[in-house]
């Protein structure tokens, strides 16, 4: 059985909740709830440490709860257990999410706290290859920290800094141009030379948000 935790963290109005995210495969021979569910549930994770969970889960098993066309006897079971935790279901549709040959299913369960729905956006089973029998699901976490933005400030160009680099670059051109891909060649040494030098006097510099969230 596999589980494979990470921990994220982030403050919201003066406090700070953390969310546990962990993947989880349920064998066809185990019984349910397993093991290892229970674990994240009841002891390691979630009621101990106060941790809002998010469990992506292979379960072998089939429901019309999680998109399925037909319940199994494991996914009346499984629907039973989760009926009587603080878990929600997070898949939408019925797209097939396990795909080998002329089988398809769906039995990729994606389970959340149910303090966090809310804040789940964009559950989808995604097109891209998986290179695996299952298929990829994405989704978003609204209080998710946005990439960093980076940019170039041209009027905090150190001017004579990028005149010294260019001059530099320029000084060891020694080739001669007698035929038109000479010139081709020269053309691209000089673009990568005022590009090198521009970087070098007006450095990357990360662009912080005026309004700033809690988190």
């Amino acid at each position: 059985m596999e589980i494979l935790p990470r921990l994220f963290s982030f403050k919201m109005q003066n406090w700070e909740q953390r969310i546990v995210v962990t993947s989880i495969y349920m064998p066809i021979e185990d019984q349910l709830p397993t093991n290892m569910l229970e674990r994240i549930l009841e002891r390691s994770f979630c009621r101990d440490e106060k941790l809002l969970p998010i469990v992506v889960c292979d379960t072998n098993e089939h429901h019309p709860l999680w998109g399925g066309n037909d319940i199994n006897h494991r996914g009346q079971l499984l629907s039973e257990f989760l009926a009587i935790t603080d878990l929600e279901i997070a898949n939408l549709g019925n797209e097939q999410t396990f795909c080998v040959g002329n089988i398809q299913s769906i039995i990729d369960v994606t389970l959340v706290s149910r303090s966090l729905p809310c804040d789940i956006c964009c559950w989808h089973v995604s097109c891209d290859n998986s290179m695996s029998d299952h298929r990829m699901i994405r989704f978003a976490v609204k209080r998710d920290k946005p990439a960093p933005i980076w940019c170039r400030n041209v009027k905090h160009t150190d001017w004579q800094l990028y005149d010294d680099e260019l001059k530099k670059s320029i000084s060891l051109w020694f080739d001669l141009v007698e035929t038109p891909a000479d010139i081709e060649r020269e053309l691209k040494v000089l673009n990568t030379a005022v590009i090198k030098a521009f970087h070098k006097a007006c450095p990357e510099c990360h662009v912080s948000g005026r309004n700033k969230v809690s988190w």
